[in-house]
């Protein structure tokens, strides 16, 4: 809900309302996610219905999907580095490869 939780802090706007308590696990999200083509296209919808548009290249509080160490991952750009949400440290931010954009 990392990503969900900044677009509706930055527009006031929930995209993941209706998702919000239907999983407990990671493998529950997982399973949200494989329903709805897997994470950039469920990230796609929902940000389509916040207002965002695809983007080339991020922009400063941009939204993303980006190759992690797991898989994709969502991440927020800071306007250098791309930060995810990590398993065991929390938040981490580095270089990443982005597969998705969204603004």
């Amino acid at each position: 809900m990392m990503l969900a939780n900044w677009v509706r802090a930055r527009t006031g706007r929930d995209p993941a309302a209706h998702l919000r308590g239907r999983y407990h696990t990671r493998l529950g999200w997982l399973r949200i996610a494989n329903r709805a083509g897997g994470l950039t296209a469920l990230v796609d919808d929902l940000a389509r219905q916040a207002g965002l548009e695809r983007m080339d290249q991020p922009r400063l509080g941009a939204v993303g999907i980006v190759a992690g160490p797991d898989g994709p991952t969502g991440a927020i750009f800071t306007g250098r580095r791309w930060v995810t949400k990590a398993p065991r440290s929390g938040l981490t931010a580095g270089p990443a490869v982005a597969l998705a954009i969204w603004g």
